[in-house]
């Protein structure tokens, strides 16, 4: 690396590091105010509601930087070039002969480097805490929550109305087997249905049936095992979390376990976890393109006055994210498909992002 790719790349950071700190401190001191009666009711003291705050904003910094990543990388770029104008350290470089591309080059490649921390935060860290993520300001933990119905591998269906994350069991609990499993249609009313993990006695994992109810409680061989009066163990692959999670679980959720859940066709987002995917794929080439849409405007030499060229970029990634969460938006209506949904955004304003690009003073 030169002198000036090291000196625009250290420029470049430290504006994308201002700048994500300055926005996530705002969001989070509005936020904070906004849902404090909800962190009151769980805490007991300024030190105890301190630490919850601190703990609850602390999980959603990934997810901060999941979602502004690509507005702040094109803030950060057109700070850089707009202070090296500023400053008159661009012309004496154009009037060297170096090319107006090779002075871009060392920030799209930082930008680069930024999509890929994303990559990685994306799929290594947001479903770790995943949990934490789908948690509201009022929930401890320790409240119940709503359950949904899931089938299994098998075709098995297990649902009920309520959850608790601390024990994993549902209360009430109903498990239906079809036919092509037991015979014939069964239906199970269970008061209580806990989670076994995988383990020794399980390898697969189940559920664990108390207080039985139903007109054929019968055990099903390598499906249903009775251990007592009104007791059942049911065998199946289905895990707690499958039935605790929130409806828009999936957005926390990593690309492999996304490809997983489309395979399954009882699963009824799968338009919107095949829109996720493409964008997900089109991810690096939309913040590229967001890129370079801002870069025109400072390079152009027509206003070096950086409050004016960040409202423009605001202005710019406000624009490109309307028009791919509206894109997105007919995908999941499956107005369109779910590959224009995801690539319909970076044609349209990659376009004219190199339309543009005449502008940019050589």
């Amino acid at each position: 690396m030169k002198i000036i790719d090291r000196y625009l790349v250290q420029l470049f950071v430290r504006a994308f590091l201002v700048s994500f700190a300055s926005l996530v401190g705002l969001y989070i001191v509005i936020d904070a105010f906004a849902q404090l009666d909800e962190f009151s009711e769980r805490t007991h003291g300024v030190f105890s509601l301190l630490a919850v705050m601190g703990q609850y904003y602390m999980y959603r910094v990934s997810l901060f930087f999941d979602r502004l990543s690509g507005p702040i990388t094109t803030i950060a770029a057109m700070f850089t070039f707009s202070w090296i104008q500023r400053t008159n350290e661009l012309i004496p470089l154009l009037s060297a002969g170096v090319p107006v591309y090779r002075v871009i080059l060392p920030v799209v490649i930082a930008a680069l480097g930024v999509n890929g921390v994303v990559i990685m935060n994306q799929e290594l860290i947001i479903p770790r805490i995943a949990k934490q993520l789908e948690m509201s300001a009022d929930d401890d933990g320790y409240r119940t929550v709503n359950t949904h119905s899931a089938y299994d591998s098998r075709g098995v269906l297990l649902g009920g109305d309520r959850s608790l994350r601390q024990r994993m069991t549902v209360r009430p609990a109903t498990v239906l087997l079809p036919p092509e499993l037991a015979g014939t249609l069964v239906d199970l009313r269970a008061a209580e249905a806990r989670y076994i993990p995988p383990g020794k006695e399980s390898p697969s994992g189940g559920w664990l049936l108390s207080d039985v109810s139903s007109s054929d409680t019968r055990s099903v061989p390598g499906i249903l095992q009775e251990l007592g009066p009104g007791k059942y163990f049911l065998y199946s692959t289905l895990s707690f979390d499958e039935l605790s999670r929130t409806q828009h679980w999936y957005q926390f959720a990593g690309t492999r376990d996304l490809l997983t859940e489309l395979r399954k066709q009882t699963n009824a987002a799968r338009t919107e976890m095949a829109v996720l995917v493409h964008a997900r794929l089109t991810r690096p080439l939309a913040s590229i393109t967001l890129l370079f849409l801002g870069l025109p405007f400072v390079l152009s030499g027509m206003d070096r006055r950086i409050v004016t060229l960040v409202g423009v970029s605001l202005v710019i990634s406000l624009t490109f994210q309307m028009f791919s969460q509206f894109s997105q938006r007919l995908g999941n209506l499956e107005y369109i498909s779910p590959t224009l949904a995801a690539w319909l955004p970076v044609l349209v304003f990659g376009s004219l992002a190199i339309g543009m690009f005449d502008l940019v003073r050589t």
